[in-house]
C-alpha cells in the first residue's frame, strides 16, 4: 500500500483564476482519494479550509523602488519564510502553479526546492519570459528578453527591466531542483526551447468534471433561461466576458457574428462571463461562478466560438466539450490537442476570420454534422480530459519525485516541529453573544484547529476566571467570526515568549468570499501594541494579560514594552456587514461622508446594509465622478473636505489600494484622526 501524501498547492489565489480552479479541483480529489492536500495562496477569496493564506509581507522600503526599476515581486519577504511555516513543513511534496501576481519572490524558489520535492505547472508561459504571461508572436524569451514591445502585458512593468529579468530568472532555475508540468504538447516544445529546457518536463492535460459538466436537456435549459427554442444559439465565455479582454479576441467573435447574422436570420448569441457586452449580443449573462448553472448554460448552445489570441489548454474549451457542443476556434496554443478537426469540431488557422466565419456558416447549416460532433466531443472529453486521469498522473509524479528527492538528499529534513509536551498551550474562549447559532460555524472552526495543544471553552456572553486553566496563552473568539483551519498552529509556530500574536482580518461578501483586502485593526509599532479597532479574535496574548482580552481597550491602545510578533495573512474571517457595522456603530448621530466614489465604494454600497442611506456626501479627486449621485448623496471635490471639520462630521475612507495615502493627506490638512474613519488599516502604514 502506497504512502498517504501530504501535499501542497501554492498558487495566487484559490479561486480566482483558471490556474486557481486547477489547484482547487487536484486539491480536492486528492483529498478525497485519502492524501492530506490543501493550498498556500498569497490572497484568499473562499471560507474553506481547503485553502491557508501565508503573509505576503511587503518591504515597503523597497517597493516603490523595485517597480519604479520595472523588478516584480522583488520587493516581497513572505514567501521566503515558506520553509518555516508549518502546513509547508509537513508536507511531502510542493505542486507550484501560478507564482506571478504580487505574492512570491522568485528567488523564493531554490530554497523551497532544496527543503521538498517540487513541481510546477505552468499555466501560462511567464515562467520563462522576461515579464508577460503570454509572448504572442514575440520570440525574444528564447534569447534573452530586453527592449520589450509591450510593458503594459500581464503583469505589467513600469520600465524596460526585462533582459535583467529573464537573466535573474536562468539564475535562479541553475539553482533550483524541480520537475515541470506542461500542460500541452504545444507549451512543452516551448518550454523545451526555453531557460527551463534542462529540466525534466512532464506532459499532464488539465481535467475537469466530466460528472458536472454533462448534456443537459436544451430545451429545458433554454426556458430556464429564456432563450428560444427555434433558435440557433452560438455562445462564448470568458473571465470578465469576451469583449472585456483583448486577449480573448473580443472583436473577432464580434465580426463572426455581425457576418452570420445576414446568413442566419435565427442566430441567437450568448455572452458568458462579464459585463462588458457588444450590440450583437443577445443574452450577456455576467460571471457565472456556479459550475453546474455554467455546464447548463453551455448545453443551451449548439455552437461554441472560441477566438483567444493567447492560451495553453483552456478549461472552457474541455467543459464545452463534456457538455457536447462542437467547438470552433483558432488555432491557438495547445486548442488543436483538445479538439480534433472535423472530430470534435472546427479548428482555423490563427486570427483566420474569413475560415472562422466559413466554418460557423457550415456548422449551423448542417445539424447532422452538429449531432456527429457533439457524439465525438463528449467522449472525447471523457476520455482524455476527465480529473480523475489527470490526479493519477499527478499522483504518479509525485511518489517518483519524492522518491527521486530522498535519493539524492543528503541531509535529513526536521519534518516539521512535531509539537511536543513543550509547546505553549493555548486556552481559546468562545463569547457565543445572544441569539448564537446552535450549530456554531465559530465554535466548529475552533475544534478543528490542526493545533493539538489547545481547550476550547465556551463563556456564553460573560466573562471567565482563566486563571483556573492551565494555559499559556489566551484568545477570546466571538461568535461570527471563522478560523482557517492551521490559523492557532500558524500563529503559535515559532512562539519565543512574546506578549502578544496577532493576525489580520479577511472581510467577508454576502456569499462568503473575500471583499478587496485583508484588514489589520491591531498592529506593532514603535514599541507599542497599537488597538485600532477591538476585534479580540485577532490577537493572542499571554495567560497574564487575559484582562486586556476580557476587558477590552477603548480606541487607539498603547502596550509599550510589549514583545509581539505579526503572523500577516489573514488567517481569520468576518463577514463585512458585521465589520462595518461595529465601525459605524463608533459614529452614531454624526454626519457620515465617504471619500471615493469609485469600483471600491459602490461594491461596499451593495454588500452593507443601510450605509447607502447614511451616507450625507461623498468625495473623489477625479473631477469626472464630481458631480454625480451615488444614492441619495452628491459627489463632490476636495475642496469640500474643509466643511468636515465645521460640521465634525466623519469621513470613511473607502479605497482599498489608497487608503494610507488618504489618511495621510487628511492628517496634513489637519483633520483630527477622530473624524477619519478608516477600514483596512494596511501593514507599514503610519502608525497615527
Amino acid at each position: 500500500m502506497k504512502k498517504r501524501l501530504s501535499i501542497i498547492h501554492i498558487n495566487t489565489h484559490d479561486l480566482e483564476g483558471g490556474a486557481a480552479k486547477v489547484a482547487w479541483r487536484l486539491a480536492e480529489g486528492q483529498s478525497a482519494s485519502g492524501h492530506d492536500a490543501v493550498m498556500l495562496v498569497g490572497h484568499k477569496n473562499s471560507s474553506s479550509d481547503l485553502a491557508t493564506p501565508f503573509p505576503i509581507d511587503i518591504d515597503h522600503s523597497l517597493r516603490d523602488r523595485r517597480r519604479q526599476e520595472g523588478l516584480l515581486d522583488y520587493e516581497l519577504r513572505g514567501s521566503h519564510r515558506l520553509v518555516d511555516n508549518p502546513v509547508f513543513r509537513r508536507a511531502d511534496v510542493i505542486h507550484l502553479h501560478n507564482l506571478h501576481g504580487g505574492y512570491f519572490n522568485p528567488f523564493s524558489l531554490p530554497l523551497i526546492s532544496q527543503e521538498k520535492p517540487v513541481l510546477w505547472s505552468l499555466h501560462d508561459l511567464q515562467a520563462f519570459t522576461g515579464h508577460c504571461a503570454f509572448s504572442y508572436e514575440c520570440e525574444r524569451w528564447r534569447t534573452g528578453c530586453g527592449d520589450c514591445r509591450d510593458l503594459n502585458s500581464y503583469p505589467r512593468v513600469e520600465k524596460d527591466a526585462t533582459a535583467r529579468l529573464w537573466a535573474d530568472k536562468r539564475e535562479i532555475y541553475a539553482r533550483s531542483d524541480m520537475t515541470l508540468v506542461a500542460l500541452c504538447q504545444w507549451q512543452k516544445s516551448l518550454m523545451e526551447a526555453s531557460i527551463l529546457g534542462d529540466k525534466p518536463i512532464e506532459l499532464i492535460y488539465n481535467g475537469i468534471d466530466t460528472q458536472v459538466y454533462r448534456p443537459f436537456d436544451k430545451g429545458a435549459v433554454r426556458r430556464r433561461y429564456g432563450i428560444p427554442q427555434d433558435r440557433l444559439v452560438i455562445g462564448c465565455v470568458a473571465k470578465g466576458g469576451s469583449f472585456g479582454d483583448p486577449r480573448k479576441g473580443g472583436p473577432y467573435v464580434e465580426a463572426a457574428i455581425k457576418a452570420l447574422r445576414s446568413h442566419l436570420p435565427n442566430l441567437f448569441f450568448v455572452n458568458i462571463g462579464g459585463d462588458a457586452a457588444s450590440k450583437e449580443t443577445d443574452l450577456n449573462t455576467g460571471h457565472i461562478g456556479d459550475e453546474g448553472e455554467m455546464a447548463r448554460l453551455l448545453s443551451a448552445m449548439d455552437m461554441y466560438i472560441f477566438t483567444s489570441l493567447a492560451e495553453i489548454c483552456p478549461l472552457v474549451i474541455i467543459e464545452a466539450m463534456a457538455c457536447g457542443v462542437p467547438v470552433v476556434s483558432f488555432a491557438t496554443g495547445g486548442i488543436p490537442e483538445q479538439v480534433r478537426d472535423g472530430v470534435d469540431g472546427f479548428i482555423v488557422e490563427y486570427k483566420d476570420l474569413d475560415g472562422l466565419i466559413k466554418r460557423m456558416k457550415e456548422l449551423a447549416e448542417r445539424p447532422d454534422l452538429r449531432r456527429s460532433f457533439s457524439r465525438s466531443s463528449r467522449e472525447r472529453a471523457v476520455a482524455a480530459f476527465d480529473h480523475k486521469i489527470a490526479e493519477s498522473r499527478y499522483e504518479q509524479l509525485y511518489y517518483r519525485s519524492l522518491e527521486a528527492f530522498q535519493a539524492k538528499r543528503t541531509r535529513v529534513a526536521s519534518g516539521g516541529k512535531g509539537w511536543g509536551p513543550e509547546a505553549p498551550s493555548v486556552l481559546l474562549l468562545y463569547r457565543s453573544g445572544e441569539n448564537a447559532p446552535e450549530a456554531s460555524p465559530t465554535l466548529e472552526s475552533l475544534r478543528k484547529q490542526s493545533y493539538p495543544n489547545k481547550t476550547v471553552v465556551a463563556i456564553g456572553n460573560g466573562d471567565v476566571d482563566v486563571s483556573r486553566f492551565d494555559a499559556d496563552l489566551v484568545c477570546v473568539v466571538e461568535e461570527g467570526y471563522l478560523a482557517d483551519r492551521y490559523w492557532l498552529e500558524m500563529m503559535v509556530d515559532g512562539y519565543d515568549g512574546e506578549d502578544a500574536l496577532f493576525c489580520g482580518l479577511r472581510p467577508l461578501k454576502q456569499e462568503g468570499t473575500r471583499f478587496y483586502a485583508d484588514i489589520y485593526p491591531i498592529q506593532a509599532c514603535d514599541g507599542r501594541l497599537i488597538v485600532y479597532e477591538w476585534l479580540p479574535a485577532c490577537v493572542i496574548v499571554k495567560k497574564e494579560h487575559a484582562s486586556f482580552l476580557v476587558q477590552g481597550p477603548a480606541g487607539l491602545t498603547g502596550q509599550r514594552g510589549w514583545k509581539t510578533r505579526c503572523v500577516g495573512a489573514g488567517l481569520l474571517a468576518l463577514s463585512l456587514d458585521r465589520y462595518m457595522a461595529a465601525l459605524l456603530d463608533k459614529h452614531q448621530g454624526k454626519e457620515l461622508w465617504v471619500y471615493g466614489a469609485g469600483a471600491h465604494t459602490v461594491y461596499l454600497f451593495a454588500q452593507v446594509r443601510r450605509l447607502e442611506e447614511r451616507v450625507t456626501a461623498l468625495i473623489d479627486r477625479d473631477p469626472a465622478n464630481q458631480g454625480k449621485r451615488m444614492g441619495k448623496a452628491s459627489v463632490m471635490g476636495p475642496e469640500a473636505l474643509p466643511l468636515l471639520a465645521e460640521k465634525d462630521a466623519t469621513v470613511l475612507l473607502s479605497s482599498a489600494s489608497y487608503e494610507s495615502e488618504i489618511y495621510d493627506r487628511l492628517m496634513e490638512m489637519g483633520l483630527p484622526p477622530r473624524q477619519v474613519q478608516r477600514i483596512y488599516y494596511p501593514l507599514g502604514a503610519s502608525c497615527r
